[in-house]
């Protein structure tokens, strides 16, 4: 049996742990990954919206969404091949994701069968261990699981990783070789951390993602879960319920992309957990913000943002504080002030 060099297992585990984030913080979207209707999330305290603490919730709802923060900044995305700037305003970042995918799994994932356990040396330090069942030496088919389990391994890309990731592909269709497929794949993380000189990340919970490159030049990625972590620094993040969709059109200069988004967030800078959807899809073009869109934000008692965009600079905010439809503050600012806030 051949062995995957430190190199490639590190390439795939940060392209799992990247697009996975990527989506996640950006859009984390609910329920398994076909696209069930997100619940509602009961499970905690519905927060209270007022004029304090509108601005500071919705912050942090636009930047798990879009994520037009820089919670992502610690975690490496690049391979050989490609590199992109880990910004999820920014569209390319979706599209190199879905390409270092696909060539990771083509590359990496077919060429074992079964996988492991085997325990390799990272480059600068640590180690991993590589294990799962493929039935197929030739192909990705249903069921195929693979394993990777990092102790402090740092291959001399500036993080070390710790912990567990397991993949399942669910589904497969179409020529993954050709990188024109749909791909199914459940992903489980097992308080998995990303470390760097500035700051750390761990992710814990379960999520579903689909890749579907069959009609290009349009690409689309699909995340949902029904509960995700994110904990960095002195900040958590929990999405509940999620459903993310994101189409990018790889054909127009720059890239034409649109997102919808669906789901509860809870987050340490407020108290409870409020629920977010995109009333009307957002869309944009190359690096820059969504130049028109909706995003609505409830609380308790029927309290509501909706974030309307203007263009790529500038959005007003439609605040009702106490659920009686009737709009009780407007509010024009740019996308960094509100970035600002979180």
């Amino acid at each position: 049996m051949s062995k995957s060099s430190p190199h490639n297992q590190r390439q795939l585990l940060n392209v799992c742990i990247t697009l996975l984030l990527t989506l996640c913080v950006s859009a984390c979207g609910g329920g398994g990954g076909g696209g069930d209707t997100p619940k509602v999330n009961n499970q905690a305290s519905t927060t209270s919206i007022d004029s304090g603490n509108a601005m500071q919730i919705l912050a942090e709802v636009s930047a798990a969404v879009l994520g037009t923060d820089n919670l992502t900044n610690s975690v490496d995305f690049s391979n050989s091949n490609v590199t992109v700037e880990m910004n999820m305003s920014n569209p390319t970042a979706m599209h190199g994701a879905s390409v270092t995918s696909q060539k990771a799994l083509a590359g990496i994932i077919i060429n074992y069968t079964p996988i492991g356990p085997e325990t390799v040396d990272c480059y600068v330090s640590g180690t991993q261990k590589i294990w799962g069942d493929l039935n197929d030496v030739n192909t990705l088919t249903a069921g195929d699981v693979l394993n990777i389990e990092s102790n402090m391994c740092d291959d001399g890309y500036g993080e070390v990783i710790d912990g567990l990731l397991e993949m399942t592909i669910v589904n497969i269709d179409g020529d993954i070789n050709s990188l024109e497929f749909l791909l199914e794949v459940e992903v489980k993380f097992a308080d998995l951390m990303t470390t760097t000189d500035s700051e750390s990340i761990s992710f814990d919970g379960d999520i579903s993602m689909v890749i579907d490159t069959l009609a290009p030049p349009l690409e689309k990625l699909e995340v949902s879960g029904n509960s995700f972590s994110i904990n960095f620094d002195d900040k958590a993040v929990t999405m509940s319920n999620f459903l993310d969709t994101f189409i990018v059109d790889t054909s127009t200069f720059p890239i034409a992309w649109e997102q919808s988004a669906k789901g509860s967030l809870t987050s340490s800078e407020f108290i409870g957990t409020v629920n977010y959807e995109t009333t009307l899809t957002l869309m944009g073009t190359g690096g820059s913000y969504p130049h028109s869109g909706e995003l609505l934000v409830t609380g308790a008692d029927g309290a509501s943002l909706k974030l309307i965009v203007i263009d790529a600079e500038n959005i007003q905010i439609d605040a009702d504080y106490d659920g009686d439809k009737v709009i009780d503050e407007t509010t024009y600012i740019t996308w960094s002030e509100l970035e600002g806030n979180s």
